[in-house]
């Protein structure tokens, strides 16, 4: 199972005037995810990434459990107080690149 790395894409506002920007979901992810008993656990810490038409997002990895657990995780913290709309998840590989995988959009999964 632990061949498999999840990460959870959350978008950012990309507007100018949006710098004042809340982003004390991020904390409230983190700790959302720093609590978790099994059998998913988060992997390494999170941190901002753009899109390759450079939008950007946050992401946060998860690993150590089945598909189906860490897709359950990733749609909890969708509903986290705060957490902006739009959330996806790639699935991936310890050596792939980050980005890569197979999407999943949460709504449709």
């Amino acid at each position: 199972m632990s061949d498999i790395i999840l990460e959870i894409h959350v978008p950012l506002s990309a507007s100018p005037q949006d710098d004042q920007e809340d982003l004390s979901w991020i904390d409230t992810v983190d700790d959302h995810l720093a609590s978790l008993a099994g059998p998913a656990e988060a992997l390494d810490d999170s941190e901002e990434w753009h899109t390759e038409e450079g939008q950007p997002e946050y992401l946060f990895f998860l690993s150590n459990a089945s598909e189906q657990d860490l897709i359950s995780v990733a749609r909890d913290v969708s509903h986290l107080p705060g957490v902006p709309s739009g959330v996806y998840v790639t699935l991936n590989t310890p050596d792939g690149d980050m980005g890569e995988g197979r999407r999943l959009d949460l709504a449709t999964s």
